[in-house]
């Protein structure tokens, strides 16, 4: 597959080629005001994404319990084999502690290559290919494939956790100065993933259940802390939804299917949730504003979605009174 936007232009640059892995992403975000943890684009991992499930639990407390002091400002990614086998793909040498360095960005957005730099005691990414792209790696690269790729780039890598075949390839263009100019994706297996009907259904079902809702009548456990009052709120809504709404299944997606993907009952044990995968739909749906595609919901029925969000969001906001710069809104916490 030849990858879009790459051009003849790029032959002569300085290029770091890595294979990339179809597993979950992590970020450790150094500051002077502290640490963060991240997903993978960076957005910082909230309260709602740790209750949806359990997977950023193990890496939160390995760092906590592992964090150098001396560590400098910057962002860490990770890969995280949370399992031997992850989205179909099984993987015979897995990190001992299930992480693996793949990336550090200083704060002036300069790149490092993992092996140079890693005080966290992970297990160190390799690279494939530290150099520039000539014309002989150009033309492979438009009759692609990763094995003659690899072969060509480096004849004595092996991927590093023992997958069936070599899974896809990162291209990270640089300046003299480390600064990232681009970053091209090669994907040799494309995971497929398929959304049934049911969760058109269900969308569709729940806007005009809560269209006409009075949510300005929901009294719900007040913390002053907007993601516990959104949780709680959403609490309320999914009882009144399954109270008055029969028959309400939701099967939980194939990729999903692991333990780790459970509901985190750690953050809402005095919660009674009989369908937890109706719970974890509702928290999703309603927390931001964005759209889905056609095939799951019209445009109708996408901006009464919208308004609905809308009126929650606000009432989330005043339980709190966010009136000035001090409190972000929950709009600002969540995206």
């Amino acid at each position: 597959m030849i990858i879009k936007d790459f051009s003849i232009k790029d032959i002569d640059k300085r290029v770091i080629v890595k294979e990339k892995f179809s597993v979950p992403k992590f970020v450790l975000q150094k500051s002077n005001h502290g640490v963060t943890f991240c997903k993978k684009h960076g957005k910082r991992i909230s309260l709602i994404d740790r209750v949806l499930s359990s997977l950023y639990e193990y890496p939160i407390e390995y760092f906590r319990k592992n964090m150098d002091k001396t560590l400098d400002n910057g962002q860490y990614y990770f890969y995280y084999f949370y399992d031997n086998t992850i989205n179909g793909i099984t993987y015979s040498k897995i990190p001992d502690n299930k992480l693996s360095l793949f990336k550090y960005v200083d704060n002036s957005a300069n790149y490092y290559k993992a092996e140079d730099y890693n005080k966290l005691n992970t297990f160190v990414h390799p690279i494939i290919y530290d150099g520039v792209i000539d014309k002989k790696i150009y033309e492979l690269l438009n009759n692609y494939n990763i094995q003659d790729m690899i072969t060509k780039l480096n004849s004595e890598y092996t991927s590093p956790y023992g997958g069936d075949s070599f899974e896809d390839l990162e291209f990270i263009f640089l300046t003299k100065n480390n600064t990232v100019i681009k970053t091209y994706n090669f994907v040799n297996k494309q995971i497929e993933r398929f959304t049934s009907d049911q969760i058109s259904i269900i969308i569709t079902n729940m806007i005009e259940f809560f269209s006409n809702y009075n949510f300005n009548n929901i009294s719900f456990n007040n913390y002053y802390d907007l993601e516990k009052n959104y949780i709680n709120f959403i609490y309320v809504m999914y009882k009144s939804y399954i109270n008055n709404i029969s028959n309400i299944t939701l099967d939980r997606n194939e990729f999903l299917t692991h333990p780790i993907f459970n509901l985190n009952k750690k953050f809402v044990s005095r919660l009674k949730i009989e369908n937890e995968e109706l719970f974890k739909f509702m928290i999703n749906l309603f927390s931001t504003q964005k759209r889905y595609n056609s095939y799951l919901i019209n445009e109708d029925d996408m901006n009464k979605l919208n308004e609905i969000k809308s009126n929650i969001n606000g009432i989330i906001e005043k339980s709190i009174n966010v009136t000035n710069n001090e409190f972000k809104t929950f709009k600002e916490i969540i995206g």
